[in-house]
């Protein structure tokens, strides 16, 4: 339920940044397996397959290089951080407002992460959406059918299996004295 941030001193602007963990993809492996390794590497946690949010060119004038985002959901801490040396990290554990808070006051300010970020964030809300709508989806069905049984209910209704003796079927699943799914 955190995003997990690394801060490290970048040269380039001689002071601490806010990004998530990243790094080159090594030749032949593939842009995935880079992500989960350099998570692994940066900040001791793995674990989630990695979603893909797509790519673009840093700086297309210059170079062809490509950058790679991914999302790795569930990830754990398996182990301490294996950074080299001259890339110390402190792991930054954000929950979605303080993120929100740190991108929208110009905390992070390199525009790889702010563009990984808000695609990852972007996703993380779009599957909330979407889990809402299904469980809504779910409260209407349930309804419908405590409504074949007596016409009429309204959703206040539907609180408590003790009011319906005849619900006693297995098929009724309650959940804390409410009608959860059938």
């Amino acid at each position: 339920g955190r995003w997990i941030i690394v801060e490290q001193h970048r040269h380039g602007v001689d002071g601490l940044t806010l990004e998530p963990a990243g790094g080159i993809v090594d030749e032949g492996e593939e842009p995935g397996l880079a992500a989960s390794r350099e998570l692994l590497e940066e900040t001791g946690y793995g674990g989630g397959a990695p979603r893909s949010l797509g790519s673009c060119h840093p700086n297309p004038a210059l170079s062809a290089n490509r950058a790679h985002f991914f999302l790795i959901d569930g990830a754990r801490k398996e182990c301490e951080p294996a950074c080299p040396p001259d890339e110390l990290t402190h792991v930054v554990l954000l929950g979605d407002e303080d993120l929100d808070v740190a991108l929208s006051q110009g905390r992070i300010t390199h525009a790889l992460a702010e563009i990984a970020l808000t695609r990852a964030r972007r996703e993380t809300s779009a599957v909330l959406a979407r889990l809402a709508s299904l469980e809504h989806h779910q409260a209407e069905r349930v309804l419908a059918l405590a409504r074949r049984l007596r016409p009429g209910l309204s959703p206040e209704d539907v609180l408590s299996p003790h009011d319906f003796p005849e619900l006693a079927d297995p098929d009724w699943a309650f959940e804390d004295g409410v009608l959860a799914g059938i």
